[in-house]
């Protein structure tokens, strides 16, 4: 990974999120992007135009200083640190400034709560993770701040994902994590091919890679999900995403987007079509 793109409201939750953007760079060496989409603060248009034209400008100003003051702390810890400042809606935002800066990882916090509304319109977590183009890591509100040693790969074995495999497996050997290719069997889930030969075929082709297969039954896949990071240590949770057209979301929500909204557990987005 050279260039990761961290997306930062100022918030509490996008530190988390930068603490382990910051581990991922150190690890990897890689150029850090930090993105603050600005959007002027609502306010009642009853004053006189110059006070509130002026108390934009200090809005603005204030939030151009926290991202410099951001990136001084950041530069001071041994990293390589751009800032991007850009205007209006912060997913739109966000997704402009990974088509412009193609970063290799988007890290971003979740601060939706997953309501009725969430699941049909999406969170800016969830559309940036689902429309990005490179993979995307949402961090959860109260996420611990701790390197990542476990990672979880969920996969049912159905179809080829030599991308989003070899991608996980390299952020892995960067920071010294172990994976676990978990699959869980569920009813409303196809089970067409051998899993024993979709695993010999991924270990042939990561000859190099150590990884723990294994497989639980549960109603379905988020229910087994969930039951297996509660039970396991999980500190990053990959699920690898397929293409979707508009009328299937809103008729059947992705699983990658559900467990965007609602996992307690950092969440790795992968694009089986573009990795």
């Amino acid at each position: 990974m050279k260039r990761i793109l961290v997306a930062t409201d100022f918030s509490a939750n996008a530190a988390t999120a930068l603490t382990l953007a910051k581990r991922i760079a150190l690890s990897d060496q890689a150029v850090l992007y930090l993105t603050h989409v600005f959007r002027p603060p609502f306010m009642e248009v009853t004053g006189p135009a110059d006070r509130i034209l002026s108390t934009l400008d200090e809005a603005e100003k204030l939030a151009e200083d926290e991202l410099l003051h951001l990136r001084r702390e950041l530069q001071a810890d041994g990293l390589e640190v751009k800032t991007d400042f850009r205007y209006g809606a912060a997913a739109d935002g966000v997704l402009k400034a990974i088509t412009e800066l193609q970063p290799d990882l988007v890290v971003l916090g979740r601060t939706g709560r997953g309501n009725a509304l969430d699941r049909l319109l999406g969170t800016v977590a969830s559309r940036v993770a689902l429309k990005a183009p490179c993979p995307v890591l949402v961090v959860p509100e109260n996420s611990p701040r701790r390197a990542i040693q476990s990672i979880v790969y969920a996969t049912q074995l159905e179809r080829v994902e030599t991308g989003a495999l070899g991608f996980v497996f390299e952020l892995a050997r960067q920071s010294s994590a172990r994976i676990t290719l978990l699959k869980i069997n569920a009813s409303d889930q196809l089970n067409l091919f051998d899993d024993e030969q979709f695993i010999f075929d991924i270990r042939q082709q990561f000859p190099n890679e150590h990884f723990d297969f294994e497989q639980m039954d549960a109603p379905s896949v988020r229910d087994g999900l969930s039951t297996y990071t509660a039970a396991h240590q999980t500190d990053l949770l990959v699920v690898a995403n397929q293409p979707r057209d508009w009328l299937a979301s809103v008729l059947n929500p992705s699983l990658s987007k559900e467990l965007v909204l609602e996992v307690p557990t950092p969440l790795l987005v992968c694009h089986l079509d573009k990795i």
